[in-house]
Parts: C-alpha cells; sequence; structure tokens
C-alpha cells in the first residue's frame, strides 16, 4: 500500500503565504463557505448520561462526513482544537462535534482512559444517527491518545481519517521523568494501596518539576484518584499513543510545534514510523508553536484543514 510519509518545518515563507492567502480571501483562503447553524445538543451515553456538545451544521450542505473534536486534559469544547478547529471547518462544508467528556474540567480528577471509550463511542453513535457515514476524528493533547486508542481498539470503518493537535508523549512516562524514581515509586504504592483497598476514588495531589525541555523550574501538579492515576500515569497503563498507532487503517496527520514541552519533534517522528499499516500519515511542525496553538492559530487551521479537504473531501 502506498503511503506519503511527508515530515517538514512549516518555514517562515509559508508562514507569509499563508497569512497574506488569509488576509486577501478571508475564511483561511478557501473560496467557498457556508452559513453555519450553531446549537448545543446532548449527545446519549450508555451509562444514563448525555454528554454536552456544541454542533456546527453547514446550511444547504449535502454530506456524509462529520467531524469529532475531542479535548485536552482538564478542558472542554470551548478551550483548544475544540474550539478553534470548529466553525471554520463547518464554513468549509463539514459537520462539526466538539463535546465535553466525563472528564472535562474537574471531571478530570476522576476520569479515565477506559471512560473515554464510551465517551468517543457515545460521540460517533451520535453522528451517524444523524445520517454521517463517514467519521473524522481529531483530538487535542490527551485526547490523541484517546482517539488512537478508540479507534485501534473499536476498528469502526465509518472512522475514516484522523488529525491529532500535539499528540503528546505517553503520560506515564512524562510522569517517571517528572517525579523522579522515589516519588513515582511512593506514588505507584499508594495508588495500587487504596484502589485494593476499595479507596480507587481516594484524590491524590502530586507536586512535581516538569522535565526537559521546559524551562528549569517549571513547576506542575497532578491531582487525580488513585483509580485514575493508575489508568494514565501507571507503568502498565493502555494511555501509550505509539502502542496502538500500528493498528491504525486510516490517514493520519499530526501537528505539533517547536517550542511544545510536551511533544518533542522527535515523537512525530516516532509515531510515522509506528504507523505502519495507514496509507498515509503527514506531519506538520511549526516553528515557535506552543502546546495550545496560541502563537499562530490561524496558520495551524488553515494547514489542517487544506489536508483534510484534500484527504477527506466534504462532498464525498
Amino acid at each position: 500500500m502506498k503511503r506519503a510519509r511527508v515530515w517538514y518545518v512549516l518555514g517562515w515563507g509559508q508562514y507569509l503565504f499563508l497569512i497574506v492567502s488569509i488576509l486577501l480571501f478571508g475564511s483561511l483562503g478557501f473560496a467557498q463557505t457556508f452559513s453555519i447553524k450553531w446549537e448545543f445538543v446532548d449527545i446519549p451515553h450508555p451509562k444514563g448520561q448525555a454528554l454536552p456538545g456544541l454542533l456546527y451544521s453547514p446550511q444547504n450542505v449535502q454530506s456524509q462526513v462529520a467531524v469529532i473534536n475531542i479535548h485536552a486534559m482538564r478542558e472542554s469544547l470551548a478551550v483548544g482544537a475544540p474550539r478553534f478547529f470548529g466553525l471554520p471547518v463547518a464554513e468549509a462544508g463539514y459537520t462539526v462535534l466538539s463535546l465535553n467528556e466525563r472528564r472535562s474540567g474537574f471531571g478530570d480528577v476522576s476520569g479515565t482512559l477506559e471512560d473515554s471509550e464510551e465517551d468517543i463511542g457515545a460521540a460517533v453513535n451520535f453522528m451517524k444517527s444523524k445520517g454521517f457515514s463517514k467519521i473524522v476524528l481529531t483530538g487535542h493533547s490527551l485526547g490523541n491518545i484517546e482517539i488512537v486508542h478508540y479507534t485501534a481498539k473499536s476498528q469502526d470503518p465509518g472512522i475514516v481519517a484522523m488529525i491529532t493537535f500535539a499528540p503528546t508523549m505517553p503520560v506515564n512516562d512524562f510522569a517517571k521523568r517528572a517525579y523522579g524514581d522515589k516519588l513515582y515509586e511512593e506514588t505507584l504504592k499508594m495508588a495500587k494501596e487504596k484502589v485494593a483497598g476499595g479507596q480507587g476514588d481516594y484524590v491524590m495531589v502530586v507536586r512535581y518539576e516538569f522535565p526537559p525541555p521546559a524551562p528549569k523550574g517549571t513547576m506542575g501538579t497532578h491531582v487525580r484518584t488513585a483509580a485514575a492515576w493508575l489508568s494514565w500515569y501507571g507503568p502498565e497503563s493502555k494511555a501509550v499513543l505509539l502502542n496502538y498507532v500500528d493498528k491504525l487503517k486510516i490517514p493520519m496527520l499530526n501537528l505539533a510545534g517547536t517550542k511544545d514541552v510536551y511533544v518533542p519533534p522527535i515523537y512525530l517522528d516516532q509515531i510515522k514510523a509506528a504507523a505502519k499499516n495507514s496509507p498515509r500519515v503527514d506531519s506538520i511542525l511549526f516553528p515557535d508553536e506552543l502546546h495550545y496553538f496560541q502563537v499562530n492559530t490561524p496558520v495551524v487551521v488553515f494547514s489542517a484543514l487544506r489536508w483534510l479537504k484534500e484527504v477527506i473531501p466534504p462532498d464525498k
């Protein structure tokens, strides 16, 4: 199977070209745009509670393609890619659903990778119930681990492409390096004891220093229940994107910035090498861009949307 393994850094000349295109043509430089209907929706969930979603529907468009955006750690449909990759994509002719998983906001304290399987599955089923037969999944940060894990496990033929915004390195490996051996082993021991004793909902607070390439002295805090900590940061955690990406059989685009402390550039290369069964894997590394793509968001959106229109046009 022919694969496009493109690795490139978007240079300043290309930045200038994209910015000029946006200024001259508007709507990220794409010729045709559609009026959009916005509506908040309740997404039925197998556990009985509906998930809140924001649905962007282009008007007077006949399309079978829908895009579902999954948010980052602690975030929501209003932050990061679920926000900036909503309206512009709908204006290009795609119906877009951004949603809050159960781990959104304070739910992050107890949310697990296993919960995300049910949440993403609920969103996919919701869009299928509305007549969409082709689903593109996008994730931001931790959301990328979830969409790769879900797609690899479900092997749903309705999922036709994937876009990862800042695909985070294995989070259990990050925790080991950030905590140091002593603190990691102590936290692991406590989490296991709490779960074994029926106290999986016991909340643990762990303060740590970010490992390189973050500036020295950059501090962070993990606030997780014992069960959630093991799900994400334990040595047997399934939250390792590289362990599942080889099971993907769909086109994939990975985007990151050179100043993202969670995504070293080499990690994009490792994802491409591991995704051996995908028909196409492309990567874009943006100079001086950060984890939330706040430096030059329009260029990031333009690049991702251009790829999407080429790989899965809205009218096909």
